[in-house]
């Protein structure tokens, strides 16, 4: 009766980060058609060609609802994103869903919506300088996402705080290829920790 008073009375086991990457391959990970991705020296590198049309996009094979991801890319050529809570869909494009822009300008943070509303947060100039965004430089970020709050950060400086986002409410996670230009881009460190039921 002791040890099972003990084990009612005990905190709740703590959240866990988890490795979106096992660095080695990509297991866990489906491409669309459109540009090529690889592991290598444990990162996700992507890479295409400026004639290439499509768009190349990453996706994870688990779907995620609330939680919160982090991790580091650099981009040496191009823009690309880092998606969460998006679906797979036909047509251009590939996804549904949002994704924080990650390119070569001070978009990089930003929130836009693919086969969707577009621009959903446009950062200011001013926070984004903030946030010391170097492009061709390893750069870290995380994502949060609680029921319709999606808090986003880069370098350790908040650039988005939206409290009532009106997108799909869980999906999976995507790393773009735009189409149209020359690609370069790499991640690595991803993780993600699960978080319980919005209140």
């Amino acid at each position: 009766m002791l040890a099972l008073a003990c084990a009612l009375l005990a905190p709740a086991q703590a959240a866990e980060w988890t490795p979106m990457f096992n660095g080695r391959d990509l297991s866990g990970w489906a491409a669309t058609p459109g540009g090529s991705w690889t592991a290598e020296d444990g990162m996700i590198v992507g890479r295409s060609p400026v004639n290439e049309t499509r768009y190349g996009v990453l996706l994870s094979a688990k779907v995620y609802h609330n939680f919160h991801a982090r991790g580091s890319f650099r981009v040496i050529h191009g823009d690309s994103g880092f998606y969460f809570r998006t679906m797979r869909m036909n047509g251009p494009g590939s996804v549904q869903g949002l994704q924080m822009e990650v390119d070569d300008s001070r978009e990089t943070g930003g929130l836009y919506e693919s086969n969707g509303r577009g621009w959903v947060v446009k950062l200011d100039e001013a926070i984004h300088d903030k946030t010391g965004y170097t492009p061709g430089q390893w750069t870290n970020f995380d994502v949060r996402c609680q029921g319709p709050s999606i808090k986003v950060n880069i370098n350790g400086v908040q650039v988005v705080d939206l409290m009532d986002d009106r997108n799909n409410r869980m999906g999976r996670f995507g790393l773009q290829l735009h189409a149209n230009m020359l690609m370069h881009v790499e991640f690595k460190g991803l993780e993600v920790m699960e978080l319980g039921a919005s209140r």
